[in-house]
């Protein structure tokens, strides 16, 4: 690519108003799919680490849990 010759104020505002003109560099394809698959994947490690949080306190709260003694009668097994 040719770098353009700049020499005077019009040939500084022609080649700032191209700049203006190419757009931003969020608008090209490439970079909205990747701005895609990054909220992508912050969505899923998000998720994944609610999930990991609500199932670590409620093991939590199981193991914490009194014993709970269960006394049963004899077993029989067939006629009896």
């Amino acid at each position: 690519m040719e770098q353009p010759r700049i020499r005077t104020r019009e040939d500084v505002r022609d080649y700032i108003n191209g700049l203006y003109i190419r757009g931003n560099g969020r608008d090209l394809p490439s970079v909205r799919r990747w701005r895609l698959a990054a909220r992508a994947t912050m969505g899923t490690v998000l998720l994944y680490s609610a999930l990991q949080y609500y199932f670590i306190t409620v093991l939590i709260e199981i193991d914490s849990l009194p014993g709970i003694t269960v006394f049963a009668g004899p077993i029989t097994i067939g006629a009896g």
